[in-house]
């Protein structure tokens, strides 16, 4: 009893807390239940976001657990340059929809003529060149 005595100022702010324990906890429910309600209000269905929500957060766990996404994070293929070329690729790709036409043998020499389509086959010959080595290193 002495020792409790004597240790007795660092039970008091212990004790101030567990007599506050149940005002938290109402304040806690009082939050949950206006969010929830918040919600149902807004015509979300609470229950299936949830179960969706843990559909989506295993799926995420299991690519994240998976080889190939170390594989991903390894590649080189997140590099902020490789993002900003992927993108240059895709909007080319976009716009070159609306312009498809037939095009012959000698439509692409004539094509060839054009700065960009030149500049474009460049870029496509260093990949080429580039690749290759890659290819030969991983075979090797």
């Amino acid at each position: 009893m002495e020792q409790l005595l004597d240790r007795i100022d660092r039970v008091e702010p212990l004790l101030k807390m567990a007599d506050q324990a149940p005002d938290m906890v109402a304040f806690a429910v009082d939050s949950f239940d206006e969010a929830y309600f918040g919600l149902l209000n807004a015509g979300i269905d609470v229950e299936r976001l949830i179960a969706q929500s843990l559909t989506v957060a295993g799926k995420v766990t299991a690519i994240i657990d998976s080889e190939e996404f170390d594989a991903l994070m390894e590649s080189g293929a997140l590099d902020p340059q490789a993002v900003q070329v992927i993108g240059m690729a895709g909007n080319a790709l976009v716009e070159s929809r609306a312009e498809v036409k037939p095009l012959g043998f000698f439509g692409m020499l004539a094509a060839m003529r054009d700065r960009d389509t030149q500049r474009a086959m460049g870029f496509l010959m260093s990949f080429a060149k580039n690749f290759g080595r890659i290819i030969g290193q991983q075979s090797s």
